[in-house]
């Protein structure tokens, strides 16, 4: 019988460690499943954030293009400005040339 209460003494301080060791994983699982919960938010706040940066440059970027189609249109002004000008002096030193040959020839 001596044998037989060692036996199951021995059973039950297996028992005794399994169920400390399920417990310990029990306790390890809530850990996890805080810390992952936590890091679910974390990332949910981080792609909020990112999605708000992005938007932030799309419209910044709208904006310089706004900035650059303006400027564009102000240098094509200018050139053709520019080119109507000098359109006008060659014609006008054309029309003077010409009535000058004009009224040498009469």
């Amino acid at each position: 019988m001596a044998a037989l209460d060692e036996r199951v003494a021995g059973l039950e301080g297996r028992v005794q460690e399994q169920a400390a060791s399920i417990a310990d994983i029990r306790a390890s699982g809530a850990e996890l499943r805080q810390e992952f919960r936590a890091l679910r938010e974390e990332m949910r706040q981080f792609r909020e954030e990112m999605r708000q940066e992005i938007r932030e440059i799309r419209q910044e970027i709208r904006d310089l293009r706004q900035d650059m189609d303006r400027r564009f249109a102000w240098v094509v002004g200018i050139m053709v400005t520019g080119f109507l000008a000098m359109i006008g002096t060659f014609a006008g030193a054309f029309w003077s040339l010409l009535q000058m040959v004009q009224s040498r020839a009469l």
